[in-house]
């Protein structure tokens, strides 16, 4: 047996759909607004007739906001969504003006032509400053462009004239559209390092990542070449037939020269006489940040 509709007689949740509650707030509200000169609120009077109506119809946007979106936008047969009869309209046709400072013609070029980048408009004053509203349109085209739309660089400018003239301002012209070109550049900078911290301390412990970055990864070699053989002798007997290094050599060189010749030590000579050795232990050593450096004051 099928359900019998029923109106329920519990008040309503939504007060939007209350339609007596609706009445009695809107003739409170005339109460307080008109009093004194409408005092005749019954139903035959033309005015509760029209805030009847108005209650009625906020009853039926209460209802019908209430409703599943799909069933309020998409036709009942076909289900599809008629955007031009439910007021849904793409940003080109709501919003047709046209731009009117540099920063809009940027952007409209920058949407309009896949190829640009970034654009710039300068003002052409000429030799004549009074001359005002033409402009040097200045583009960057990315090398990874994409290479289906790969235009050559007329195109490019008559696309880019194209989507200006459609949409400029009175009194406004473009002079000329020129191409940014690349321009190589080498960055380059002078370090000094002040009197508060000796170089091997810098390279041992960074004062932060940028000066970490700025020295390299490679600052224990760093280190070393700023050690001298003859300041890191070992107290042993020289070798014989070992190979010999003066004593101003640095320690990285030492240890190149190690490598090279396949040996783990090396003899010191100064003035052709032998005054110790270095070994590659001694070298290793020396390479290991300490936990404590000496920072000294350096010579200035």
């Amino acid at each position: 047996m099928a359900e019998s509709l029923t109106i329920s007689p519990d008040e309503l949740a939504n007060e939007g759909l209350d339609y007596a509650s609706l009445r009695e707030q809107g003739i409170a509200l005339v109460e307080q607004l008109a009093g004194e000169i409408w005092t005749d609120y019954n139903e035959h009077d033309p005015g509760v007739t029209t805030l009847e109506q108005l209650c009625y119809a906020l009853t039926e946007l209460s209802y019908r906001a209430e409703f599943p979106l799909q069933d309020l936008l998409a036709e009942k047969q076909s289900g599809k969504v008629d955007a031009r009869r439910q007021a849904l309209f793409v940003p080109r046709r709501i919003l047709p003006c046209n731009p009117l400072t540099e920063d809009d013609y940027r952007k409209l070029i920058v949407d309009r032509v896949p190829q640009i980048a970034n654009v710039w408009l300068k003002p052409y004053r000429g030799h004549d400053p009074a001359v005002k509203g033409l402009y040097e349109i200045w583009l960057y085209v990315t090398a990874a462009a994409d290479p289906c739309r790969e235009l050559s660089p007329k195109a490019i400018r008559r696309r880019v004239r194209r989507v200006y003239c459609r949409h400029r301002n009175l009194c406004e012209d473009v002079r000329a559209i020129r191409f940014v070109e690349q321009v190589r550049t080498v960055v380059s900078a002078e370090v000094r390092i002040n009197n508060t911290c000796t170089p091997e301390a810098i390279l041992a412990r960074p004062a932060d990542r940028f000066v970490e970055s700025f020295v390299g990864s490679d600052r224990a070699l760093k280190r070393l070449a700023l050690v001298r053989a003859e300041e890191a002798l070992e107290a042993q007997v020289p070798l014989a037939h070992a190979h010999a290094i003066g004593a101003d050599v640095s320690l990285r060189d030492a240890l190149a020269m190690m490598f090279a010749s396949g040996v783990d030590a090396l003899s010191v000579v100064r003035d052709g006489v032998t005054i110790g050795v270095v070994t590659v232990g001694t070298i290793r050593r020396r390479a290991i940040v300490p936990k404590q450096v000496d920072t000294g004051n350096a010579p200035p």
